[in-house]
């Protein structure tokens, strides 16, 4: 804005278009934050569905769970079972969601590629995204998954020979 007037200052007419790159960058951080809000709540509801799912599988496994301890198997070890699962289903939750963006953003850059210019991309994401989602979606499994190891350590050996 300074230059602008120090330019008229000197009679030089000056025509920017300063209102619409303003306008364009508050609707970039808008979407920003709207992308970010979407990516939180469905990282919060992939965690609670596959802890859901794996609790709901460890009641299930009860009486093999309870078996595996009869016949020696530690807690630590057991506590794995539901750990070892949800890592290789965010692993390959992951891989999959990868696959799909990389679908979407060819599209995406494909129909707009008339309108950019060469070389030039609309939808991309750098190598630090995808890391930063593999450690938050394995981070989330692990987690969600250790809950239900919890309470696949706290049962009993006893309780498969009830139910033979």
């Amino acid at each position: 804005a300074n230059l602008k007037n120090d330019l008229t200052a000197q009679g030089i007419e000056v025509r920017t278009k300063a209102a619409d790159i303003d306008l364009v960058m508050r609707m970039d951080r808008n979407l920003s934050a709207i992308y970010w809000a979407i990516a939180i709540i469905g990282l919060i509801g992939f965690s609670l569905s596959l802890g859901a799912s794996l609790w709901a599988n460890v009641d299930r496994k009860r009486k093999e769970l309870s078996v595996l301890r009869l016949v020696g198997f530690r807690t630590g070890d057991i506590v794995w079972f539901p750990v070892t699962q949800a890592f290789y289903t965010g692993l390959l939750g992951w891989g999959l969601a990868i696959a799909i963006y990389f679908a979407a953003a060819y599209a995406i850059n494909q129909m707009l590629s008339g309108q950019l210019a060469e070389g030039q991309q609309v939808c991309v994401l750098l190598p630090v995204h995808f890391v930063l989602a593999l450690g938050l979606t394995v981070g989330a499994a692990v987690f969600a998954a250790a809950l239900a190891g919890m309470r696949s350590a706290r049962i009993e050996p006893s309780d498969g020979l009830r139910e033979i």
